[in-house]
């Protein structure tokens, strides 16, 4: 469940909600001020990444899936090359690559595990209601979601989230709630990256 694929739906709506677009002549390029308002190309720019790599989903879903040595050493080589492609193909700076790279990887963990999570039975109205629950996180708690990976995960912050997330319908098997909580802080690493693309107005 990409954002590309989902409008930017996936958390934040309000913010998204009636974007003002500036009067436009023919000279003129629209106004982007929020994610919504990207061009079909802009969204295929920063998706390049995620593109790139999607084109050998087995090897990476793999890394995540499985996370042994070997999987995550080839889904390595998978994101330099793809990386390296995309700089090559749109001249990004070495900020912007980050920027893209962490939607791509962000997307490919939310996608991931959302095949697991259906494969272990969750349906749409359960999927709806975990994208509410990023907008419900305190700030404190939203960033620790985001810095997961990075550095240890806070207990505090994971007890919340995971009754968050049995309130939302996800069963507590730890199984199927370990992969809810990556599907929920991949969702949240996509959005908050591509909020930071449109800011810095890379495109």
């Amino acid at each position: 469940m990409a954002l590309r694929n989902i409008a930017a739906a996936c958390l934040g709506l309000a913010l998204l909600a009636a974007p003002a677009m500036a009067q436009q002549t023919p000279q003129q390029a629209p106004v982007v001020k929020t994610p919504d308002d990207l061009s079909d190309a802009q969204m295929d720019e920063l998706y390049c990444i995620y593109d790139e790599m999607a084109k050998t989903p087995d090897a990476v879903a793999r890394s995540i899936i499985v996370g042994d040595e070997e999987s995550v050493a080839s889904a390595r080589v998978i994101h330099t090359v793809a990386r390296t492609t995309c700089v090559t193909k749109h001249k990004w700076s070495a900020e912007q690559a980050d920027v893209a790279a962490t939607v791509a990887v962000s997307a490919i963990l939310a996608d991931v595990t959302e095949d697991e999570l259906r494969k272990l039975g969750l349906q749409d109205k359960t999927f709806e209601a975990m994208m509410k629950i990023a907008d419900k996180l305190s700030a404190a708690d939203f960033e620790a979601m985001l810095s997961m990976g990075q550095k240890k995960a806070d207990e505090a912050t994971l007890e919340r989230v995971r009754k968050s997330l049995t309130d939302a319908g996800v069963p507590k098997d730890k199984n199927t709630m370990e992969a809810a909580v990556a599907f929920l802080q991949g969702s949240m690493a996509e959005y908050d990256a591509v909020l930071t693309w449109v800011d810095a107005k890379f495109y």
